[in-house]
């Protein structure tokens, strides 16, 4: 078996602040990473630091850009287990995003939050990539349409355990001394 790390986050960005106060979520972007060291951790967000635009598929470093500037910030680390040829699949669909340079659907949260379906042809938001990651393991049940998904329906996952829960610069520094978030 192979492990499947989440990174649940929740900054005092402006999209963050509102996804909070109109869903009272403990979490408001998620990340994915295939190794316990999280590097790289990979999402949909922001190309630059203080600017929502543009937005596209991204490895987030923890101790640098935006999450350097954001160190204070809620943080939940998750691990789900999955088999080597799940954790290969996984692998394979971030590689194809990444290869796609897949893009951030801004009007996918809106529709997320309203309960609309809608997908878009090479765009998702954090969850919805997350979700869509894991469901090409094969082995986990996402449960609900990826474009539905939430970044706290993950701790809904059958099997899901929490291996860390702090702040984000607490974590980079734990990183940077034992090499792993276990």
């Amino acid at each position: 078996m192979k492990n499947v790390y989440l990174m649940l986050t929740r900054s005092s960005t402006l999209i963050s602040v509102y996804i909070n106060l109109t869903t009272t979520a403990q979490y408001t972007h998620s990340s994915i990473s295939l190794n316990s060291a999280l590097d790289p951790i990979c999402s949909v967000g922001r190309h630059f630091t203080f600017l929502n635009w543009p937005a596209h598929i991204k490895r987030e470093p923890l101790d640098r850009e935006f999450y350097w500037w954001h160190r204070w910030a809620r943080v939940g680390i998750y691990r789900l287990q999955v088999s080597e040829e799940g954790w290969q699949k996984i692998r394979e669909f971030i590689d194809e995003q990444f290869e796609r340079n897949l893009q951030f659907a801004f009007l996918g949260i809106a529709c997320c939050k309203f309960g609309i379906l809608r997908e878009y042809e090479n765009k998702m938001f954090c969850s919805q990539f997350v979700a869509n990651a894991l469901a090409a393991s094969g082995e986990i049940d996402i449960q609900k349409s990826a474009a539905l998904y939430h970044p706290d329906d993950f701790l809904k996952l059958k099997d899901i355990s929490e291996v860390y829960r702090g702040r984000i610069g607490d974590l980079a520094e734990t990183l940077r001394k034992q090499g792993t978030v276990e």
